[in-house]
């Protein structure tokens, strides 16, 4: 295919316009196809642009065939049609691309779901812009239909940043709770049976699970309704209990950090193991009791353990795919907020 210019009475399309064509694409394509037929309606009547951006995704998407195609993408071509403009090979294949993946995105997340390993951090956008970004090993499921928006997560932890639609409400599911939000952001960690939900903006109601017929088995008073700042966990066979925590220590495992506040050395050694496939051990009891607090790099096990050593007198002993803290505390007083805090940076 010969590279062609733009003639002189047309504009260029930017690229943002060909992405959002490849995201009404990839909608066509997927679940909920009569509310994604309405958007791309009003899309298209917004500007001419738009019906220039998708009659060029038409055709990319129709020459690439389906998203089984996408190891050809590179020799899709676009067909001469009267009237259009012709763009460079770059920016077809730009727009191939585009549709490709974000249509196989679309079709992998309502299938299976999306996982991330450990240590591993994933960016999630959702149809409607929502955007989720997920933490280590944690694997959630959507389920979008035109009644509701909803995200099953069945482990780990996910910051959601919710787009506003007062007619689809959002609704992550986790152990037994609903978290409902219309426009919002807020991060849901579930640990087994435990169930975390800080809200960082807007507003969100938490509830018991609805039943198979969608009726709600709250009564009035197991409805808690959250505001910024607020953290609600919960978990089977205890009262579930609200507080205020420092927002950024919530959220610092967006940077790559791993916050510590007063924990004893057994739980923060099972916080640092969720980032690294080197397991920390604690070999004695007494040791296992001790309380850590500090600002730890994700997934740099030796660190920690050489640190929280060196403020106990323990022995970090390197195994295979483990590091065992071994030996007697010296004291079994808490350190300084960052006495056992190597720098993250």
């Amino acid at each position: 295919m010969r590279d062609r210019t733009v003639s002189a009475g047309d504009k260029p399309i930017p690229p943002r316009v060909i992405a959002e064509a490849g995201v009404w694409i990839a909608r066509l394509n997927g679940p909920n196809t009569e509310s994604a037929k309405k958007g791309l309606h009003r899309w298209l009547a917004e500007s001419k642009v738009h019906q220039r951006a998708f009659d060029l995704a038409t055709d990319v998407w129709d020459e690439a065939g389906t998203v089984r195609g996408c190891a050809a993408a590179h020799l899709i071509r676009a067909k001469p049609l009267p009237g259009r403009v012709f763009y460079a090979r770059a920016a077809v294949s730009a727009a191939a691309v585009v549709i490709l993946a974000v249509a196989g995105s679309v079709l992998y997340f309502y299938r299976t779901g999306v996982t991330t390993g450990v240590g591993e951090q994933r960016l999630v956008t959702l149809e409607d812009g929502s955007r989720i970004l997920l933490n280590t090993s944690t694997r959630l499921v959507v389920k979008y239909d035109k009644y509701a928006r909803r995200v099953d997560l069945e482990i780990g932890e996910a910051l959601f940043d919710v787009s506003k639609n007062p007619h689809r409400p959002f609704v992550v599911t986790a152990g037994g709770r609903e978290v409902t939000a219309l426009g919002t952001s807020f991060d849901v960690r579930r640990d087994g049976p435990q169930v975390t939900v800080t809200l960082l903006e807007g507003k969100v109601t938490v509830a018991p699970t609805a039943d198979v017929t969608g009726t709600s088995l709250a009564a009035p008073a197991e409805i808690q309704v959250l505001n910024p700042g607020q953290r609600l966990t919960f978990a089977t066979g205890r009262a579930p209990r609200l507080d205020r925590p420092q927002i950024q220590k919530v959220t610092d495992w967006q940077r790559g950090q791993v916050s510590l506040d007063n924990l004893s050395l057994a739980d923060a050694v099972a916080e640092m193991n969720r980032y690294s496939i080197v397991q920390l051990r604690v070999e004695r009891p007494e040791a296992a009791a001790l309380r850590v607090s500090g600002v730890f790099r994700a997934g740099d096990s030796m660190s920690f353990a050489r640190a929280v050593s060196q403020t106990y007198g323990l022995i970090p002993v390197e195994q295979e795919n483990a590091i065992l803290l071994r030996g007697f505390p010296e004291s079994q007083s808490a350190p300084s907020a960052d006495a056992a805090s190597p720098n993250p940076e």
